[in-house]
């Protein structure tokens, strides 16, 4: 199955909010699209306070990672990128 990177910025909201988004998140996954498999999220905030998450899914297209977000809510996907590989530091000689 694709890996997909998701940029996303979110509504304002404080981090008890985005926790709760994040149980929903998974929450819907498990109910309405048990063809995504979501791996990790990194989250950031800058100075003026935007968050931002690059999500890692599996799924079998951009189109069903849409249609994920658009049931989730509160949240703009500013890109998705196919995965092409990994590169762990660990396997690389020293």
């Amino acid at each position: 199955m694709p890996k997909y990177l998701i940029e996303r910025t979110w509504d304002p909201m404080d981090e008890a909010e985005l926790a709760k988004m994040a149980g929903l998140s998974k929450r819907i996954i498990d109910e309405s699209f048990s063809d995504i498999v979501w791996d990790r999220t990194q989250v950031t905030v800058d100075d003026d306070g935007v968050i931002r998450t690059f999500c890692v899914y599996g799924a079998p297209g951009k189109a069903r990672v849409r249609e994920h977000s658009a049931m989730l809510g509160c949240h703009r996907i500013d890109n998705i990128y196919e995965i092409a590989g990994d590169i762990d530091p660990a396997d690389l000689p020293s």
